[in-house]
């Protein structure tokens, strides 16, 4: 089962809910895959979601694309991986692997706010239709991008200098470092 629970419509899964479908997954030996709900200041408790998920539905877990996105959690890199460690230590089967760019892309509908896509696309639209509406929209698309950093020209502003110019590579577990050049995972925001 995967999940990009930074993507709408999946906000709205509750932690419960993926709980419950990753545990049907399990019954017939599937995995937990996800892209978790934040990766900025939120990410701890995204990790503890994460992992809640994999202990609770008895399920290995995989976490793509983990970073540590934007200026103020540079550094911050070593504690995701020590509760990364600290979760596979008291036997839930976490791994992960790293975002391998320092700049991103992803679609229209991922800076489109997730309150604007509450209801499903139908509703999108009817928003969409309406000026008030369509302005708002535009006013937060201009404003943050979906992961929380404000908008830059330099498509690697969100990076840690720290990582820039690194070559990441697939992780087989969180707490390997299989970057040329050393340093933490990725920090931009994909």
């Amino acid at each position: 089962m995967s999940t990009a629970l930074q993507y709408a419509p999946a906000p709205y899964a509750s932690t419960e809910e993926l709980i419950a479908l990753a545990a049907e997954a399990g019954r017939f030996g599937g995995i937990y895959s996800t892209h978790m709900r934040s990766e900025q200041k939120g990410i701890m408790q995204a990790l503890d979601e994460t992992i809640r998920i994999g202990r609770e539905a008895h399920v290995p877990v995989e976490i793509w694309h983990l970073k540590t996105a934007g200026t103020p959690m540079w550094g911050k890199m070593k504690d995701v991986i020590a509760k990364i460690e600290a979760a596979r230590a008291s036997g839930v089967d976490v791994t992960a692997d790293t975002y391998a760019y320092t700049a991103w892309f992803n679609s229209f509908s991922a800076f489109v706010p997730p309150w604007a896509h509450d209801g499903g696309d139908a509703k999108l639209i009817e928003r969409m239709k309406d000026p008030t509406m369509r302005a708002r929209i535009r006013k937060d698309m201009t404003r943050r991008r979906p992961n929380g950093q404000r908008v830059a020209r330099d498509p690697g502003a969100g990076v840690d200098p720290a990582v820039r110019g690194t070559k990441p590579c697939f992780t087989a577990a969180a707490g390997e470092n299989t970057r040329a050049g050393g340093g933490d995972a990725a920090s931009g925001p994909d």
